[in-house]
């Protein structure tokens, strides 16, 4: 089976304790594994609201396809990978083993962050166009701003 990729954008929302980063991590692993893209994690964009949680989220989804790769029978995502990609065990461990090859060398193209991380990026990215300084920050302080707003 070629196994197909899944496309457009996917909202997960759930209390502390329900296995969000579970189902997560599964959904990234997910769109990894059915892209025939060498690079797939460079297509994939993951935001979260905590450093912690995308810290957790990074670690995890490098743990599971270190396990993936070393014998998919292991994995608590396996069942979940193979109806959501239409994959053998096989093809998903094969498949494992060249997305960690490829996320060793390629680890800083793994976008797993915070909003507030990606709209800060996207704003520098946009400066100029936007026309800020170039050395401009965020400011969070809702009395200043009122302040400043005021005056």
């Amino acid at each position: 089976m070629v196994g197909r990729m899944p496309t457009g954008f996917r909202v997960m929302g759930a209390s502390a304790g329900s296995g969000k980063t579970f189902r997560l991590v599964e959904a990234y692993l997910s769109c990894c594994l059915a892209s025939q893209d060498p690079f797939p994690f460079r297509r994939i964009l993951a935001l979260t609201f905590t450093n912690k949680a995308a810290q957790e989220m990074k670690n995890r989804v490098v743990q599971e396809i270190e396990v993936l790769a070393d014998g998919p029978s292991d994995s608590d995502h396996l069942a979940g990978l193979m109806a959501e990609t239409e994959l053998d065990a096989d093809e998903i461990g094969r498949r494992a083993r060249n997305l960690r090859r490829d996320l060793n060398r390629h680890y800083g193209e793994l976008s797993i962050m915070t909003l507030d991380k990606f709209v800060g990026g996207l704003v520098r990215g946009f400066a100029n166009d936007l026309q800020l300084e170039h050395d401009f920050s965020v400011e969070l302080d809702t009395h200043r701003l009122l302040e400043a707003a005021v005056d």
